[in-house]
């Protein structure tokens, strides 16, 4: 895993530096069809803050990153913790899942957040 203005404070937990920060994963590999991407985020004043909008950026099959691969999840109002399955198929240019093999899960905010290690769910 691999981080760009989000400093590991451990567990899961970071220290933002605002504008564009973001973790990046390796995905494993899923048994079968990919149905979706399990995303989970959280800040640590609980249900009284607003999450920021999560951003999902994929690789290409060459490795390249582009706006054209990247999704924004709006976690809901008024939760401090939220968890949710992305289904791939409104994710635009997924393309082969096996091609696409590092995500970056980024936000725009400053201050401590919680980012839970994306994975491919069935």
């Amino acid at each position: 895993m691999r981080t760009d203005g989000l400093r590991p404070l451990g567990e899961g937990w970071y220290q933002g530096r605002g504008g564009l920060a973001f973790a990046e994963y390796a995905l494993g590999p899923v048994e079968g069809r990919a149905l979706g991407l399990r995303l989970g985020v959280s800040l640590p004043d609980g249900p009284m803050t607003k999450l920021p909008p999560v951003e999902v950026w994929w690789s290409g099959s060459d490795g390249s990153w582009s706006e054209t691969r990247r999704v924004t999840w709006r976690p809901p109002a008024g939760a401090g913790a939220a968890t949710a399955v992305v289904p791939l198929e409104v994710m635009p240019h997924w393309g082969d899942p096996a091609a696409a093999r590092r995500l970056r899960v980024a936000v725009r905010m400053p201050g401590r957040v919680g980012i839970e290690a994306p994975r491919l769910v069935r």
